[in-house]
């Protein structure tokens, strides 16, 4: 779990947009992401890989870290973390579904999320009615 909250990373990640540009921080979230693709494949191209050295677990933990800051950074700059939230919930749904299992838990939405929600929806919907 972060020890530093979502309010307060977001902050720094608004600083960081801001000092660097919206250009420059995407294009880093792709460098990031190849240098987390190159991690993993060296995990495979390790003959040992089932059990794996700890310096390449700690080299994906890293990298990972590295995409998952940039990404945030991505769903603040396109202001998407809303709709990133909403399909993930859609598609863990689904994977449940699939593996057989039960639906997962899901915490009962606040009244603002469910106005934001419902705005959204019809947002959706404009232009759809005939």
């Amino acid at each position: 779990m972060n020890r530093i909250e979502y309010e307060e990373r977001k902050r720094v990640y608004t600083h960081a947009i801001d000092r660097y540009g919206i250009k420059p921080q995407m294009l880093m979230v792709i460098e990031e992401m190849s240098e987390l693709t190159k991690a993993i494949c060296k995990f495979f191209r390790c003959p040992s890989y089932v059990e794996p050295d700890e310096g390449l677990i700690d080299a994906i933990a890293e990298e990972t870290a590295d995409v998952t800051i940039m990404l945030e950074q991505l769903r603040l700059i396109l202001g998407i973390n809303d709709n990133v939230c909403e399909h993930m919930d859609e598609k863990i749904v689904r994977l449940a579904d699939r593996l057989g299992m039960k639906e997962p838990r899901q915490r009962p939405l606040m009244e603002k999320e469910k106005e934001e929600l419902e705005a959204l929806e019809r947002l959706r919907n404009v232009g759809k009615r005939e």
